[in-house]
């Protein structure tokens, strides 16, 4: 009893409150704030060179603000709406693969393209978590899927009806042809041309928000075999 009213009458004094101890922890506090905001900047400042060190991979080329993070050129250019603009004249000037920020590249050239995006049992690129923006009602496509594995696994169901080996087959052929006929008809009946974004748009929407979602080839021969005009207008998307 006698200690714990020792130190409750100690803890309550002015020596602690208004004392050099209160002092001591305020100055405490601020270096704290100082020395964590440094080794925050020494970080960023060597995070590049360390990474260098440490990848086998040569780093793209590319301008000096593309190394801080958050460039604030890229930065300035996206806000002003002329990025792709901004992006093709680091290529003329560096090459077909450029450094544009701090841990994004870009690429320019059909074998990097083919790397990244086609099947390569050699190099394992996975897509980054913004393709988990694109899931429909929180199911999974072939666009949002991350993993490769499970990627390919999705596609060797949906690509199985696009064999030649099904396609050739004399009751395929036949739809496809009157598909054909009709989408021929319905464009010269538009006064022989069709507005082909809005018409492509309209396929993309009816395809999303069909249940399989993949099963393009059925949606699309739908569209087209219906009669009547090609209505190609925002107005009937949304009644899509």
């Amino acid at each position: 009893m006698v200690l714990t009213e020792i130190f409750n009458e100690s803890s309550n004094s002015t020596f602690f409150k208004e004392g050099p101890l209160a002092q001591i922890q305020d100055l405490v506090n601020v270096w704290s704030v100082v020395i964590l905001l440094s080794l925050g900047l020494i970080y960023f400042a060597l995070d590049p060179f360390l990474q260098r060190r440490q990848s086998s991979v040569k780093t793209p080329p590319g301008p000096t603000c593309a190394k801080i993070p958050f460039s604030p050129v890229l930065v300035w250019h996206e806000f002003r709406g002329n990025r792709r603009l901004y992006i093709h004249s680091l290529h003329e000037r560096y090459g077909d693969a450029v450094r544009i920020g701090y841990n994004e590249y870009s690429f320019a050239s059909v074998t990097a393209v083919s790397t990244i995006y086609m099947r390569n049992d050699k190099v394992e690129l996975e897509k980054s978590s913004f393709y988990s923006l694109f899931e429909l009602y929180g199911v999974k496509t072939t666009f949002s899927t991350l993993g490769n594995k499970e990627h390919s696994e999705m596609v060797k169901h949906i690509n199985e009806p696009y064999t030649n080996s099904k396609i050739v087959k004399e009751g395929a052929l036949a739809v496809i042809q009157t598909r054909a006929d009709a989408f021929i008809r319905q464009v010269e009946e538009k006064d022989g041309y069709m507005d082909v974004y809005w018409q492509s748009q309209l396929t993309s929407v009816a395809r999303n928000t069909c249940i399989v979602m993949h099963w393009t080839a059925q949606v699309s021969f739908y569209l087209v075999a219906k009669t009547g005009p090609i209505q190609s207008s925002p107005n009937r998307i949304r009644k899509l």
